[in-house]
């Protein structure tokens, strides 16, 4: 494959970027208008953890992906990639240990 122009990739980070806040931004417009659900501690818990795991796959397959397209620029992106995974999953983290009132470290 041929290399991407700077402005290309760069529109293709700003767009990664975007996707990648896409579960936090659910999540905070639903927490407003109250669209969480019955039990919100659930919801905020399931996608978090499902996001965590996605972004974590995601991130990855960046590898492979690099190697049978042959498009070496995305390996810069595997490190937003992952970062983003590593926030849902510490986000995924907290709502345990701020909600569960089963820990004993509960706030």
């Amino acid at each position: 494959m041929a290399s991407v122009s700077r402005s290309r990739f760069t529109a293709i980070r700003s767009l990664l970027f975007l996707a990648g806040l896409g579960p936090a931004l659910w999540l905070g417009w639903a927490a407003l208008t109250a669209h969480l659900g019955p039990d919100p501690v659930h919801t905020i818990q399931a996608v978090t953890g499902l996001s965590t795991l996605i972004i974590l796959f995601v991130t990855l397959a960046v590898t492979p992906i690099r190697r049978l397209s042959h498009w070496n620029a995305i390996i810069r992106l595997r490190r937003m990639i992952g970062q983003f995974a590593f926030f849902y999953a510490t986000l995924h983290l907290l709502s345990y240990v701020v909600f569960d009132p089963s820990l004993p470290i509960s706030l």
